[in-house]
């Protein structure tokens, strides 16, 4: 991988369930569970780069995308802050 993406690993990505304060912030909850998460640069070459590449990552690391679950991204302040963000890709365990 270049320096577009910084980090790919597989680990248990937990979701709180706690309501946000703001009442017009839409809530929901999404399962949890395992996830290829890719560490990149927030920017649109960077999640072109990472769809392209997560199916072959996947597949040679003996790991398949989960259809029932959401792709999602996440952000924190201090990756925000490095112009760094997530994408989580749902794996079976």
């Amino acid at each position: 991988m270049n320096s577009i993406l910084v980090h790919v690993s597989i680990r248990i990505v937990l979701h709180l369930t706690t309501p946000p304060a703001e009442a017009s912030v839409p809530y929901g909850e999404l399962p949890g569970g395992a996830y290829a998460v890719v560490t990149m640069r927030h920017t649109a070459e960077a999640a072109l780069q990472a769809w392209a590449e997560i199916l072959p990552t996947l597949s040679s690391s003996g790991h398949k995308l989960d259809p029932g679950r959401s792709v999602m991204e996440r952000y924190t302040e201090d990756m925000v802050s490095r112009h760094l963000c997530e994408l989580c890709f749902p794996v079976l365990e």
